[in-house]
């Protein structure tokens, strides 16, 4: 970037990069990242976090300088895909939500909780599936009585047949990103 003429600002889009790399390109240049990796920087002009779950606070104390944009509302999506899909022929598009046999993060019910607060989404059911180790299966329990769009899957057998069923997933990047049908 250096030595070269023109560019305003730069955008960075990479689970690669590295708090150095940020650094020395903001010496040259502002920078904006387009990612959910935590910086303890205040290198960065931009910060664009479109992740279900974020942690305003977190930005606020470690990254006083850094603009941000944070949540779902900010994912970079092409127009086409601006607005939900039809029902189709009367049925109600479905969703998987699966992250993992254990989820200790709680990210599978955090993702449920975020996909039932987005208004864009209200035609979608979520089929949320939690294995016998999460330390949230009371929680998802009740969501799933609370929401008559949830379905609650617990220790699926069958995978394969519940994946057949459904329209889209939101899975961990594990092993379960190998079963969704392509």
């Amino acid at each position: 970037v250096r030595g070269c003429s023109g560019p305003k600002a730069l955008l960075v889009d990479s689970y690669s990069v590295t708090e150095g790399y940020i650094a020395a390109l903001s010496e040259s240049v502002p920078v904006a990242y387009l990612g959910s990796k935590l910086f303890d920087s205040e290198c960065l002009s931009l910060l664009i976090n479109y992740s279900a779950e974020t942690y305003p606070s977190w930005y606020d104390e470690h990254m006083p300088g850094t603009r941000t944009c944070l949540g779902v509302s900010y994912a970079p999506l092409r127009e086409e895909f601006w607005q939900p899909l039809p029902l189709r022929d009367g049925k109600r598009w479905r969703v998987l939500v699966s992250m993992g046999g254990a989820d200790s993060e709680g990210v599978g019910l955090a993702t449920c909780s975020a996909l039932l607060a987005e208004a864009g989404l209200s035609e979608y059911d979520i089929d949320l599936v939690v294995g016998p180790l999460s330390p949230l299966l009371e929680e998802s329990r009740s969501l799933a009585v609370s929401s008559p769009r949830v379905s609650l899957h617990e220790g699926v057998s069958d995978m394969a047949a519940l994946m057949d069923e459904v329209d889209g997933a939101v899975t961990a990047a594990g092993t379960t990103l190998y079963l969704v049908p392509g």
